[in-house]
């Protein structure tokens, strides 16, 4: 007797079984390697993130198309991997090295935007370098600030707008909207087209579909491992407390030529808090600093003020900036919210600065702030507060974030 047909798998369910199967064997794995991994907190937290990383792996690696490209987001509060930087729209495109695609649009007035070409998917398990970096005011803008950029192996004949020549081991854009006002800077908008491919999008073969799926649980499992184990070392080298120099190149950062990292954890409890202090470079394109939760993912900056940057900082009289980190609010401008959490990551930037100042770290108890602070800082009742994250959410509404 021959078997029921409607029994059978089919090669599609196959499909389906391998990649429900790969994402289920990455949740225990990872999750016995957080932070604090026997709580129960912690675990949820930890499967809320690699739910992230599927979603970003499906927007950022199976939706994309290097023939037919189009700008989506790599970082958001919803993509919250790998501690995105609140004032940075993130943007990326996949794309083949020996392609031609034009880039247009308008530059808008936010505080800098840059294009970064990379030779690998980190995600995916690819290691390789930064190819290029273009800024956007490096470019023949418009009067208009409209932008027409042309990356290709050989500039197109008779093209009369910027040209960059495409590193044939390119496979991804990124841009870095950076934005110091977010209530009132506009972001650049941007479009990507490849020209030497028919504009009609052909469906995808089965092949092609299966190959990415296949791919997902990888791009979940790296990139929430990559900030887990970044937690890892620090403690590891005993930089609690404490912000030291990192460097971020290798991982799609700017060099050090660019752009100086400072970075550390924060382990307090709720009657203790930290007190940063630093100079300011004279002269600084954008610097910001953050505060990540204990598996590096910034917190929640539209409800929070988890991030100040260079516009939104409260300065000194003898122009230092001092951030408080604590999980209560202390009652200053400058107060960096853990939101609730007691460990976490910290992460400052001087952006082509003129200098690079080194910051102090201090732990003092919640009673005793104001004996550490100048005597005019001022203070935030709840109701200030209240107002200042109100514009805060507003302005980070505005900002486009898909």
């Amino acid at each position: 007797m021959s078997a029921d047909p409607e029994n059978k798998v089919s090669p599609s369910q196959n499909v389906w079984n391998a990649f429900t199967d790969s994402l289920a064997a990455i949740g225990p794995r990872v999750a016995n390697q957080a932070w604090n991994a026997r709580s129960e907190q912690s675990q949820a937290e930890t499967y809320r993130l690699l739910a992230m990383g599927i979603a970003q792996g499906f927007i950022n690696y199976v939706y994309p198309d290097t023939e037919h490209p189009d700008w989506v987001p790599a970082y958001n509060t919803a993509l919250n991997l790998l501690a995105p930087v609140p004032d940075f729209m993130y943007q990326v495109a996949l794309i083949n090295g020996d392609g031609a695609y034009r880039i247009s649009g308008f530059r808008g007035t936010s505080r800098f935007v840059d294009i970064s070409v990379f030779s690998s998917l980190p995600s995916l398990g690819g290691s390789g370098p930064i190819l290029d970096r273009i800024s956007l005011d490096s470019l023949s803008l418009g009067d208009d600030g409209s932008v027409d950029l042309v990356l290709s192996k050989e500039k197109p004949e008779g093209f009369s707008g910027d040209w960059r020549q495409l590193d044939p081991r390119a496979v991804r854009l990124q841009v870095r909207h950076a934005c110091y006002d977010w209530l009132n800077e506009m972001d650049a908008r941007l479009t990507i087209e490849r020209l030497d491919r028919p504009v009609q999008k052909p469906r995808e073969s089965a092949e092609t579909i299966r190959h990415k799926l296949e791919a997902l649980s990888t791009w979940a499992e790296k990139s929430v491992m990559w900030g887990i184990d970044q937690i890892a070392r620090q403690r590891e080298r005993g930089m609690v407390n404490t912000l030291q120099p990192h460097d971020f190149s290798s991982v799609g950062g700017y060099s050090a030529t660019v752009q100086a990292y400072r970075e550390g954890l924060f382990d307090i409890s709720e009657d203790e808090l930290l007190i940063i202090e630093t100079e300011v470079p004279e002269e600084c394109r954008y610097w910001s600093i953050l505060v990540t939760d204990d598996q590096y993912s910034t917190i929640n900056w539209i409800h929070r003020q988890s991030s100040i940057n260079g516009h939104q900082a409260c300065l000194d009289t003898d122009g230092k900036f001092r951030a408080v980190v604590s999980i209560n609010d202390p009652g200053v401008p400058n107060w960096l919210d853990t939101g609730g959490y007691q460990q976490g990551a910290i992460q400052l930037r001087w952006n082509e600065a003129s200098s690079q100042p080194v910051p102090s770290v201090i732990k003092v108890k919640y009673s005793a702030l104001r004996d550490f602070l100048p005597a005019e800082t001022p203070v935030i009742t709840p109701a200030q507060r209240q107002e200042m994250l109100r514009l805060r959410r507003r302005g980070a509404q505005l900002r486009r974030k898909w």
